[in-house]
């Protein structure tokens, strides 16, 4: 799924982070991300954020259906504002980030 050349670069330098952030696989990114689109869902709720990797893929599939993604950080506050900036970086609007 290409849509967004910013969430692409993202992805990209988030996957090089992949063991230290305990992110979901590329192809775990876009069956989720496919999953959204094809039962056009609206609302997705993500556990555990860590540095938002996961959460590209879900809210960038959500744009397609004028979904929102709410995901929450809990365990590893540390990672929160990781994820806030990644979600910055993204340019989208459709996650709301809760901690």
């Amino acid at each position: 799924m290409k849509m967004n050349n910013e969430v692409d670069q993202l992805l990209q330098q988030l996957e090089t982070t992949r063991d230290q952030f305990w992110n979901i696989t590329p192809e775990v990114g876009e069956f989720l991300a496919n999953l959204i689109i094809e039962h056009n869902f609206q609302t997705v709720l993500e556990i555990g954020t860590s540095n938002g990797y996961s959460g590209l893929h879900l809210a960038r599939a959500l744009t397609k259906p004028g979904g929102q993604l709410y995901t929450i950080e809990s365990i590893l506050k540390k990672r929160f504002p990781l994820a806030q900036e990644t979600f910055a970086k993204s340019g989208l609007t459709n996650i709301t980030l809760i901690l």
